[in-house]
Parts: C-alpha cells; sequence; structure tokens
C-alpha cells in the first residue's frame, strides 16, 4: 500500500522523500489523526517547493480540522491565509477547505457552503475544461462532498444528487474507486429520496462494483451505508438492517472506530424504530464515546434522538420528550433541515404512541411546514437545473453544426485543391486540350456571371444550417426568430405553446449508448413529426424536449394534439439489444392570451408558462399532458409566485389547469382523426 511505502521511506533524508499521495494521509488521518500528524511533521522537509508546502499544509490543516487537533488546524489555517506566491489564491482556498471540514464535523452544516463553494470554483478552475499542473482532484471532489452534504442535510436532493454525481465524474478522472463507490451510493440516496427507485438501485449496483475493485473495508462499508438508507427509504427496514449488520461485520477486523461508530448510529436508529430497544440502547453505548472522542457534532443529535425513542418506548416519557426536543433543536440550529424533517415525522408517530397528542399535534404540523419549503425548494432547483441543461445542450448543438459546417467546409476545399491538381497534369501532358478546357471554362463563367446571385452558399449547407442534424426537424432558431418576431408585435405572442419533454431520458440514454440514443431520438422526432399538422411548427428545443408553436387554436384541438403527442411517444417501445424499452413524455400546453395573464406576452413569459406546464405533468406522474387554463394572480408579488413558488401558487388557488392522461390504441386513433 502506498502508505507502507511511505513509512519505509521516512528514514531518508528529506530532499530524497518523494511527494506523498495526499488523499491517502487524509482518508488515514480521518480515523488516527494523531498518528498521521506525527508522520507528516516527520515528512516535512527543510526546504520544498511552493507546491509541496502548499499540499503538506493543507493535509495537516484537514487531518486535524476533521479529528479535533484544533491547535494543529489553527497553525495550518494561519499559514494558507498568509500565503504569497503564485499558488496564493489555492492557498486561499485550502484555508476555505479546512474551515469547511472543521464546520462539518461540528453539525454547523449551514456554515459549511460558503467556504467549500468558493474553495470548489478555485478547484475546478485548474481542473476543468483542461488539468492544469496545480489541479488536485481527490481535494475537488472533497469539496463536492461537502457542498453535498450540505445539500443533503437541508433537504435539497436535486442539488445533491447533481453534486454527487459531479464529484463520481471527478473521482473517475483521478482513479478512485473508494471515493467514486461513495458518491455513486450517496447519489443512489438522493435518486431514491426523489422517487426514482430504478435508478437508485442501478446507481448502488455501479458503487457496489466500484467497491469491490477498489478492496478496501472503507469502500464496501460507506456504500452498505447508503444502501441501508436506501433499502429504509423503501421501507424495507429488515434490508437495511441486514446491510448495517454486514457493515459491522466487515469492519471488525480492522481499527475504524470512526466507521464503525457510524454504522451504530444508524444502527440505533432502525433498531429503535423496530421496538429492540435494548440493543438501540446498546448500539448507541457503543458509538458515544467514540462521538465524544472527536467531537463529532454531526452525530449527537441523531444519538440523542434514537436514545429519546428508547426511553419513551421503556415509558420513561418525560426523559424521553426532553431528549427529543433537545435533538430537535440541535438539528435546527445545524441548520439540518432534511434530519429535523424526519425526526419530527418518527417523534411525532412515538409522541402519539405514549399519549402525548398535542406535542405530537406541534411536531405534524411544524413536520408539513418544513416539508413545503424543502419541497418548493426542490421544484426550484428541478427547474434551475432543467434551464441550465437546456443550455448547454443547445451550445452543445450549435457546437455540433459549427463542426459539421467546418467538415463541409475543409471538404471542398480539398476538393477543389485536388482537381486544381489535376488541371496542371492535364495541362502539362496535353497543351491542346488544356487550351480547350481553359477556353471552355472562360465561357462557362461568363454565362454563370450574367445569373443574378446573391447567395453563393451551396442550398444544401443552406438547408443543414436551418436543420437539426441529428433529427432532421427545423432548428430550434427557426422557431425561435418566428415567435420572437410575433411576441415583439403590439399584441404579444397569440398562439400556442407545446413542449413535449422525454421522460427519464438521461437513463435511457445511458442504457442506449450515444449512437443508439441518437437514433432513438430521431425515431421519436419521425413520430413526432406525423403526430403535428402540417400548419404546426415543430423543432428540437434541447436535447431530451420539442417544441411546438402553433398559430391561435382552439383548446378542444389542443387536447387532442396532446393526446396525439402522448400517444406518439408512449405507444410504441424503443427496442435496444433484444430488449423492449418503454417511453413516455410530459407534456406542457399553453394558449396565448391565456386568461389572467397580462397582455401583451412576451417570448421569455411565454417560455415559462410552457415549462412550468411540463414540470406540473412530471409532478403529476409523467406519461401525461397539462394545459394551463387561467392564471388569478394580482399584483406583483402574486405573478411572481407564479414564477419562483409555483407550489404555493397552486395552493392558492392562482394557477389552474387541465391534465390529460395518454389514450392509446384505438382511442389514439380517433383522436389522430378528429384532429386531421
Amino acid at each position: 500500500m502506498v502508505l507502507t511505502a511511505l513509512l519505509l521511506l521516512s528514514g531518508l533524508p528529506a530532499q530524497a522523500q518523494p511527494d506523498p499521495h495526499w488523499s491517502v494521509w487524509e482518508q488515514e488521518g480521518y480515523e488516527a489523526p494523531e498518528r498521521v500528524l506525527a508522520r507528516l511533521a516527520a515528512l516535512r522537509p527543510p526546504s520544498a517547493a511552493d507546491d509541496w508546502r502548499r499540499h503538506w499544509w493543507r493535509t495537516r490543516g484537514v487531518v486535524a480540522a476533521a479529528g479535533h487537533v484544533e491547535p494543529t488546524a489553527d497553525e495550518a489555517l494561519a499559514e494558507l491565509r498568509g500565503w504569497s506566491g503564485p499558488q496564493a489564491s489555492l492557498a486561499r482556498a485550502d484555508a476555505r477547505l479546512i474551515e469547511a471540514v472543521r464546520a462539518e464535523r461540528e453539525g454547523r452544516v449551514q456554515d459549511v457552503e460558503a467556504p467549500a463553494g468558493e474553495a470548489e470554483q478555485a478547484y475546478a478552475a485548474v481542473c476543468a475544461p483542461v488539468q492544469l499542473a496545480a489541479c488536485d482532484l481527490p481535494t475537488w471532489w472533497r469539496l463536492l462532498r461537502l457542498r453535498a452534504l450540505r445539500a443533503e442535510s437541508q433537504g435539497l436532493w436535486i442539488e445533491a444528487r447533481s453534486l454527487q454525481l459531479r464529484a463520481a465524474d471527478v473521482a473517475d478522472q483521478a482513479g478512485d474507486a473508494y471515493l467514486q463507490a461513495w458518491s455513486m451510493a450517496a447519489a443512489a440516496v438522493a435518486s431514491q429520496r426523489l422517487g426514482e427507485s430504478e435508478l437508485a438501485r442501478e446507481q448502488l449496483a455501479q458503487a457496489q462494483r466500484l467497491a469491490v475493485r477498489d478492496d478496501r473495508p472503507e469502500a464496501m462499508v460507506r456504500v452498505l451505508l447508503n444502501r441501508a438508507r436506501v433499502e429504509d427509504r423503501r421501507g424495507d427496514a429488515a434490508a437495511a438492517l441486514r446491510a448495517l449488520d454486514l457493515a459491522l461485520e466487515t469492519l471488525r477486523p480492522h481499527d475504524l472506530p470512526r466507521l464503525g461508530a457510524l454504522v451504530q448510529a444508524n444502527r440505533a436508529d432502525l433498531l429503535g424504530r423496530g421496538g429492540r430497544t435494548r440493543e438501540a440502547v446498546a448500539a448507541i453505548e457503543q458509538a458515544l464515546p467514540v462521538v465524544r472522542r472527536f467531537d463529532d457534532r454531526r452525530l449527537d443529535p441523531l444519538l440523542q434522538f434514537n436514545l429519546g425513542l428508547a426511553h419513551l418506548a421503556q415509558g420513561q416519557v418525560k426523559a424521553g420528550q426532553s431528549e427529543l426536543s433537545a435533538a430537535a433543536q440541535l438539528w435546527e440550529r445545524q441548520g439540518a433541515q432534511g434530519a429535523l424533517r424526519e425526526a419530527l415525522r418518527q417523534g411525532g408517530d412515538a409522541l402519539h404512541a405514549v399519549g402525548e397528542h398535542a406535542q405530537a399535534l406541534a411536531w405534524l404540523h411544524r413536520e408539513r411546514r418544513l416539508t413545503e419549503a424543502q419541497d418548493e425548494a426542490n421544484r426550484a432547483a428541478a427547474l434551475r437545473e432543467l434551464r441550465q441543461r437546456r443550455d448547454q445542450e443547445a451550445e452543445h448543438l450549435d457546437l455540433d453544426r459549427l463542426r459539421a459546417e467546418n467538415l463541409l467546409a475543409t471538404a471542398r476545399l480539398e476538393s477543389q485543391q485536388w482537381l486544381r491538381r489535376v488541371q496542371w497534369l492535364i495541362g502539362g501532358s496535353l497543351l491542346a486540350m488544356a487550351a480547350m478546357l481553359g477556353l471552355l471554362v472562360v465561357r462557362l463563367r461568363g454565362a454563370q456571371g450574367t445569373e443574378p446571385r446573391t447567395d453563393r452558399t451551396p442550398w444544401w449547407s443552406r438547408w443543414r444550417r436551418r436543420r437539426d442534424p441529428h433529427t432532421g426537424l427545423p432548428h430550434r432558431r427557426q422557431l425561435l426568430a418566428q415567435a420572437l418576431q410575433q411576441a415583439q408585435s403590439p399584441s404579444g405572442l397569440r398562439g400556442s405553446l407545446v413542449m413535449v419533454d422525454i421522460d427519464h431520458w438521461a437513463r435511457l440514454s445511458e442504457r442506449l449508448g450515444t449512437a443508439a440514443a441518437q437514433a432513438a431520438l430521431a425515431g421519436l422526432a419521425c413520430r413526432l413529426r406525423d403526430a403535428v399538422r402540417d400548419a404546426d411548427r415543430l423543432c428540437r428545443w434541447s436535447d431530451s424536449s420539442f417544441l411546438v408553436l402553433l398559430d391561435e387554436t382552439a383548446p378542444e384541438a389542443l387536447d387532442l394534439l396532446a393526446q396525439r403527442l402522448l400517444a406518439a411517444v408512449g405507444d410504441t417501445a424503443l427496442v435496444h439489444g433484444g430488449l423492449s424499452l418503454p417511453v413516455t413524455a410530459s407534456v406542457g400546453v399553453v394558449a396565448f392570451p391565456l386568461d389572467g395573464e397580462p397582455a401583451p406576452v412576451d417570448w421569455e413569459r411565454a417560455l415559462a408558462r410552457v415549462e412550468l406546464a411540463v414540470y406540473a405533468a412530471r409532478a403529476d406522474g409523467r406519461d401525461r399532458a397539462v394545459r394551463l387554463i387561467k392564471l388569478s394572480a394580482r399584483g406583483d408579488e402574486e405573478r411572481a409566485l407564479l414564477t419562483h413558488e409555483f407550489a404555493q401558487a397552486r395552493q392558492r388557488g392562482l394557477v389552474h389547469w387541465i391534465a390529460l392522461e395518454r389514450q392509446s390504441g384505438e382511442t389514439a386513433a380517433k383522436l389522430s382523426t378528429k384532429l386531421a
């Protein structure tokens, strides 16, 4: 192992020592900070390059901050904050990393994002899109994990999953299967919390394969911990407990007390909820000394909460109430809204079971308010992610078009060069024929010059510029130009927008592979083109969505069109490798002018409305269409809710819609006849 090699080398003169694997030191220091700090002190050379010294101070500070060795952490912070020279910006980022690690251990999750986010931006700048010499991928991974932990603790599962998947990608670039397995397993928890069980199962399977490949016990234990969380969320407490018992069995031959305490804390939670009070208390008693030793305040509220549940089950109601309330207050002070939400639900049930109905009801109301706030935050994050993804996809499509045009221009140039060479050869060997050819060329050029031409670009190049290269549909710029022209008129946009978003396209694309996914998308585009009328303008809007612009159309015709589009996508499965893969779509429909929408309607507002209709269709279960029919917002405040607080706007009755589920078979055929 790398650490063994470093220990053998520690007797060499300072200048002969190789650079250690810093991330290995940090991982080892999580369990044994004093030992690793001593080894680092012995490894320190009297004079070394700035880069080496910065890594050394950062590693020392991270180990000390995570291990509750405060004087050493403060010393590293002072050194890095005062750094001068070409790596001063990264040294400051390293100091911010140490601050975030300390905040995590102390349970101050609300204080993690600011330093971790700032440091992560600094490392992203030197690691992507090109890895510069100063890039340190494991440190970038740690910063992404810290940010994901903060998002998860606040119940922001969409943001947490996005960050965990980015971290898994960085770990893959670093070639570290342990870190990749950890992040992928944590992403599975977020997927399960978002109701995507199949994706969570696939991510867990990938994480387990990575952990087996890494062969370190920590890797498998991290995967098992997250597997237990996924199984618990699915409602299978027995499977969750089996995963934690296997994690303990894996840890038994190894000296990993902090990881063991984390497993025991999670076991205590499951055992307590399962009525096995004595075993729960025993697990708490095993975890508590380790938590106290490292001052790991993240686990304090969890252990205190589980102890409160155990006391309630044993009939010690007053002690149990006190401990539950203290744990809830700790989570609230830490900003751990996600953990607090679960505690309010479980604690409310436990209080109700022992007859404390008033407190149980109060906890239920708190949980509902917190749930609404977190759900809305997740919706806003989903909308931001959707818009960001579509912007990125649009940029990629434009780049693909430019590459294709560049290849075409290069091919034309090479063809012209080849033609000139042939002409020279013919001219050298057959002078008479060359003269005749020259005369013929002159005559031809003269004839061409009499024809008026304002655009010398070949027709096929002009056609390609106006088409999406993968589907053959008109490019989004074509539709956008028409919509903007109409929206800029005094009456604003008048007509209808229909957006078709393919459900779970990222997952399907991953299973199919790039080439097969593009072919499948082209097939879906053909189905949609057959479903719309000749006068309707259909384009590919993003990687997984299509947009239709219609002239003013009756509501009944819009509903029929939505049903046709749903059937066009969902009635025929994709076939790949002998497997039949179901595919569905979420469709949003808005007609302008919209009842309650101030006129004139500009393009941005129109697009926002149809995106919200798509989001409503997805939130209601996908494979359906939603047509907005009325807005009841009055004043700027309520109109802002329509854009930024959609769930609250719906709850207040500010937005009204009609939902249409997919009709298949003969029904879809009849609808096609009616619309045509």
